[in-house]
């Protein structure tokens, strides 16, 4: 066996051990005792609240060291540990993945820059502290170089105007990655990152757009915030002037691909579901099929960062839309098999129709499946 070889063996087998860790950690999810019962799962869900006891028990277990980095003090080793982790808190409730998990996004641009902006970036992720990444503006879609929001230097200082919508965490979380506009003119180098901590700004400069009533994941964070004349220190600014985008890019190398544990989660709700109600074993076994498909192509993408670095750009837009497009099918063939009350809330499948809504909301993350098969084109 070669030494990388045996090196990819044994931290997979590290991975594995903690993902197992965390699932005995947080209980069966038909518990009622558990750490994310199904029972308050599908309440929350209900009522469109925010799972806050279950980031809680996330936050306890210790998972938001496994957010940050080795090189910046937290336990991060390898982004396909992080993708079984994710993985697993996805298979009880997409909406606690992506709630707690945004902070990854939020966090990531810190750890690509790996500047003095990752040492401070650390220490708020390492306090269970929510983080924001703040890309796309109201009527701007997925164009992000079309981005309106200003960071002009001013006094030492960084001053913010503009807005960023619709995000997650934006109203929850500490801090912000923003996206914004440094130079005027055409071009991706005249947007730069900024990192706006909000126990460091005044608060009256922040103002905050409401959260959008959504179909799946319904008691997410998903919201807006408005910048006033928000004023930061010249030091939080993330990476380079004009490094913005450039950084953003890379960044989305590793989000398209742990985005993929979302979907992941989904379907091991499903296939579990369909098991449990015992209906016609070719749809079990077609289901099965596919996830399997979907999972060695997260897994092969999740390793090839460690790897193959450099065919991450293209690598990380198949995953995101495969994976995610798979998993769909497996939820779409299923649901005839349930019959009608697939579709119902609160009928004796509810458990089934949250994870059908709440799995079609990862293939518009991080770039929707049409902006990443304009990667795959571009790249080919």
């Amino acid at each position: 066996m070669s030494t990388t070889v045996g090196m990819v063996t044994t931290a997979a087998a590290g991975a594995y051990g903690r993902a197992a860790d965390l699932d005995a950690y947080l209980g069966a999810p038909a518990d009622p005792a558990g750490r994310m019962p199904l029972v308050l799962t599908l309440e929350r869900d209900h009522d469109r609240v925010f799972p806050a006891e279950a980031v809680a028990a996330l936050d306890a277990w210790g998972l938001p060291r496994h957010y940050v980095p080795e090189a910046f003090g937290g336990g991060l080793r390898d982004v396909f540990e992080l993708l079984l982790l994710m993985r697993t808190v996805a298979a009880r409730d997409l909406t606690v993945a992506v709630g707690h998990g945004k902070t990854v996004l939020g966090a990531i641009s810190a750890w690509a820059a790996a500047d003095d902006s990752a040492a401070h970036m650390a220490r708020i992720v390492g306090a269970g502290e929510a983080v924001s990444w703040g890309l796309t503006e109201k009527d701007r879609g997925s164009d992000l170089a079309a981005s309106q929001t200003g960071a002009v230097a001013t006094g030492g200082g960084i001053r913010l105007d503009g807005h960023k919508w619709p995000i997650g965490n934006a109203t929850r979380g500490r801090a912000i990655t923003v996206l914004a506009r440094t130079e005027d003119k055409p071009g991706p180098r005249a947007l730069s990152l900024v990192l706006v901590d909000k126990t460091e700004v005044d608060p009256a400069t922040l103002a905050y757009r409401a959260r959008r009533p959504l179909h799946g994941i319904r008691g997410a964070d998903i919201s807006g915030i408005d910048f006033a004349g928000t004023i930061v220190s010249a030091d939080r600014r993330v990476g380079a002037p004009g490094q913005g985008i450039e950084i953003v890019l890379k960044s989305l190398q590793v989000t398209r691909t742990l985005c993929a544990a979302l979907s992941l989660g989904a379907g091991d709700q499903a296939l579990a579901y369909l098991a449990a109600a015992g209906v016609d074993a070719a749809v079990i076994a077609r289901g099965a099929a596919d996830l399997l498909l979907a999972e060695a192509v997260a897994f092969a993408g999740a390793r090839l960062f460690h790897v193959a670095p450099g065919e991450m750009a293209l690598t990380s837009a198949f995953v995101k839309v495969l994976v995610p497009d798979l998993v769909d099918g497996v939820i779409r063939d299923g649901s005839p098999a349930l019959g009608v009350s697939a579709l119902l809330e609160d009928g004796p499948s509810a458990a089934w129709e949250k994870v059908a809504r709440d799995a079609k909301v990862v293939s518009i993350f991080d770039g929707n499946s049409v902006v990443n098969l304009n990667v795959v084109i571009n790249e080919l």
